[in-house]
């Protein structure tokens, strides 16, 4: 039905057309898989709206991983099984970017691996510059859009020597130290949005723990401080960072008296410590207590909730209103992470295929 369609026409529908679909069309004929595997429609492709839906990403008992639709019924949309790298350990994303998770964890000699579950490759980094026993790293995935290159950056966390840091870039194919131009913060969360060309996290500084939003510019691979109001540079609960309607950086306090309640603020002008606001209050009540999530394309707030049973609950803001979009649900959630099928990696020739591990 499609012979003769000239390559103009064929890479329009080629552009419509999800990943689970266009991996089938690279069966049916050597042209189409040129087509879809040449670089310039990958990178069209990965950037292009259109099709790449955002999903919230949830890791289930079995340590699969769930993509919700951000829709009215939270759809479940796909259900990636879970891969295991090596003595069967599981790794847990770290950071999302484009499709392509960045996953390891603390143990000595794991390697980090790039990984894009809708098309099932990895690719395993080469083994970084530091080693250091007995000490947490985090870990950012970014893409630097002037560079067009992928970045890991890598910090090595001790609380009793200055933090390790060293940067990863795709089109280097190898590791940079960077360590003499780290912020001395004491890091204890992950890190969160790439936002603004930075990769963001919360430090503390000062012997009464004070917050402060450390930014990482993955193109110029400089640190960037971000200090916060008085208001809230005091926070005994872990604070969330999130992105709000993508073009501002905001912040959810928790505090747990008189009752279980969130405060989301917003930074408006970026970068300006003046236009801190805080637009939201809100008490979950009866529902116990919960861990914000992210916000979803309505505007509204979604949230574990944790009272007998897990459940997850998208929150309307400015009513006050929640609704249970999962009951009874024994999922791991990961903070700020929503995830897009993409085709990164389709034709990066040192990324190999895998088989899930439940048709292995």
């Amino acid at each position: 039905m499609m012979d003769g369609l000239p390559d103009e026409l064929l890479l329009n529908i080629f552009y419509r057309l999800p990943v689970k679909a266009l991996g089938s069309c690279i069966l049916v004929k050597k042209p189409w898989l040129y087509l879809i595997k040449s670089p310039s429609f990958i990178s069209s492709y990965n950037i292009n709206d259109g099709q790449n839906n955002e999903y919230f990403i949830f890791c289930n008992g079995n340590y699969d991983l769930e993509l919700h639709a951000d829709n009215e019924g939270f759809d479940l949309h796909r259900v990636f099984t879970r891969w295991e790298q090596r003595n069967t350990r599981v790794l847990i994303p770290a950071s999302c970017c484009n499709g392509t998770m960045c996953v390891t964890d603390n143990k000595k000699g794991v390697p980090i691996v790039l990984w894009n579950p809708a098309i099932r490759k990895t690719l395993t980094l080469p083994k970084p510059n530091l080693v250091v026993a007995k000490c947490n790293h985090l870990l950012g995935f970014a893409y630097d859009s002037i560079e067009d290159d992928y970045k890991v950056l890598r910090m090595l966390i001790d609380v009793h020597s200055l933090p390790q840091v060293e940067i990863f870039s795709l089109n280097r194919n190898s590791w940079k130290t960077i360590s003499e131009f780290a912020p001395n913060f004491n890091y204890r969360e992950p890190v969160q949005p790439c936002f603004n060309g930075a990769l963001h996290w919360i430090g503390y500084y000062g012997s009464n723990h004070k917050a402060v939003i450390l930014g990482f510019d993955v193109n110029k691979e400089e640190f960037r401080v971000l200090p916060l109001p008085e208001a809230l540079e005091e926070n005994k609960l872990k604070p969330t960072l999130l992105v709000f309607e993508k073009s501002s950086l905001a912040l959810c306090r928790y505090f747990e008296s008189p009752q279980f309640h969130i405060e989301i603020w917003v930074m408006k002008e970026y970068g300006d410590v003046e236009s801190w606001s805080k637009l939201w209050n809100y008490g979950f009540h009866e529902l116990g207590y919960g861990d914000v999530l992210g916000f979803r394309n309505d505007g509204k707030l979604l949230c574990t909730v944790f009272n007998r049973d897990q459940v997850v609950v998208s929150v309307d803001l400015e009513t006050g209103e929640s609704e249970v979009l999962l009951e009874e649900a024994p999922y791991t959630s990961f903070d700020g992470l929503k995830y897009r099928e993409t085709l990164f990696l389709l034709d990066n020739a040192q990324a190999q295929s895998y088989i899930p591990h439940a048709q292995a």
